[in-house]
């Protein structure tokens, strides 16, 4: 009774704890003992152990979830902000720019050498000239934008993996398989950042029913994190200023280092990657 008011009062605490799953006390029937004439006896109850109410295949619909999710929301992101530079309805934009170049040359066509059009036209060509390098510097500062957010997101991305590893270590030290025992709250922890790393890239993962370690890899790639190691990740820049994703960066010995960026199509990161390397060219050549 004891152990079950201890139970239920962690449960109260950690109501509002993020990622925090219920427990329970799972209790077992105590051997019986032959009383006499009476028949067999009931000797009480034991505590087995300590389970969680986790549900994995829920578990794992929220991180698949997320990571398609945040590419979403990522590619928005970009899209309004390029948006914003070619909003057209105050008049000062390309289109109106444009059309004043063209309806010139109808002036100009008619117009004798010195007539003052021929001037308005380099005036309103050199207008042109500017709208456009405007917004090829808007392009750019968005690309630059999307480089730098790729950057952080992996630095966060082995911030995570890194912490993963070292929650295997403990479960994997806690945890009694013999007696079906769970390292509960630091399984929570490790499933939220399963959660938070797949919000960042799309993974695969699976647990190691011998040891309850978690084993992460990206999506159809290489491994990031293995029983109570992990892979890091690293950013190189490539000719044209765009960050590539790199597996098993700055490894000397095999898993060799891997450039993954095309395997990466869910997260933030593949969000950001996928409208960088596709949408963003489209731009490029349309203006």
């Amino acid at each position: 009774s004891q152990a079950g008011m201890e139970v239920a009062s962690h449960n109260i605490s950690n109501v509002n704890t993020p990622g925090y799953s219920r427990q329970r006390l799972n209790l077992e029937t105590m051997p019986t003992w032959k009383a006499g004439s009476w028949g067999q006896m009931g000797t009480g109850v034991n505590a087995q152990n300590i389970s969680r109410f986790h549900d994995e295949f829920l578990t794992r619909s929220i991180v698949e979830k997320s990571s398609q999710y945040t590419a979403q929301a990522a590619k928005k992101q970009v899209i309004d902000a390029l948006e914003s530079f070619f909003n057209e309805s105050n008049g000062n934009g390309i289109n109106a720019a444009m059309n004043d170049f063209w309806d010139l040359w109808g002036s100009v066509s008619d117009a004798s050498e010195l007539d003052p059009s021929r001037e308005e036209l380099i005036s309103v060509a050199k207008t042109l000239a500017e709208q456009m390098k405007i917004r090829r510097d808007d392009m750019d500062a968005v690309r630059q934008d999307i480089n730098s957010r790729i950057n952080t997101a992996i630095e966060d991305i082995n911030t995570i993996i890194k912490s993963i590893s070292e929650l295997n270590q403990e479960i994997m030290r806690s945890e009694d398989k013999s007696r079906n025992q769970q390292a509960n709250d630091l399984r929570d922890t490790r499933d939220s950042l399963l959660i938070q790393l797949g919000e960042l890239i799309n993974i695969d993962y699976w647990e190691d029913p011998t040891n309850g370690a978690v084993n992460v890899k990206f999506a159809s790639g290489p491994a990031l994190v293995m029983n109570a190691n992990y892979y890091e990740v690293g950013g190189e820049t490539d000719e044209s200023g765009d960050v590539h994703l790199i597996a098993n960066h700055r490894r000397t010995s095999p898993p060799w280092p891997e450039d993954v960026t095309a395997r990466v199509d869910g997260g933030a990161v593949g969000g950001w990657m996928d409208f960088r390397d596709n949408k963003m060219r489209e731009f490029y050549i349309q203006y």
